[in-house]
């Protein structure tokens, strides 16, 4: 299931922290028991706190997070090879439909989705 991390402020006693967003259908779970006090924030209570920069790449302060990768939902049939004398090549894949490609990075990803046209899903690693 995919997911991601906002930065919220608790109502119960203020506390800046880390909740985790579950992508669930048909709407996305806002809930998370605050780490100080222990009280469950709802959807309703759900302060985003902001920060002084855009974040883009995966939130890991204060909190361990698993590595995360970005696919691009669009299906490849050729890959391009190297040979020993430097020369590249596209060769077809065989034994499969193709493949989706994943990047370390979301400004990577980004530049292969062909402006927009293709979607980025996160990838859990």
């Amino acid at each position: 299931m995919e997911k991601h991390k906002e930065k919220i402020k608790c109502p119960e006693c203020g506390k800046r922290q880390f909740a985790e967003v579950l992508h669930t259908l048909p709407w996305w779970s806002y809930i998370h028991n605050c780490v100080s006090c222990r009280y469950t924030i709802m959807e309703s209570e759900w302060m985003i706190v902001k920060t002084k920069k855009k974040v883009k790449e995966p939130l890991k302060a204060g909190i361990a997070v698993e590595p995360v990768l970005y696919a691009v939902l669009k299906l490849l049939t050729l890959v391009e090879v190297n040979d020993v004398k430097g020369l590249t090549h596209k060769v077809k894949i065989t034994g499969a439909e193709g493949y989706i490609p994943v990047f370390k990075t979301l400004k990577e990803a980004e530049e292969a989705t062909c402006n927009g046209k293709y979607k980025i899903t996160l990838v859990s690693g």
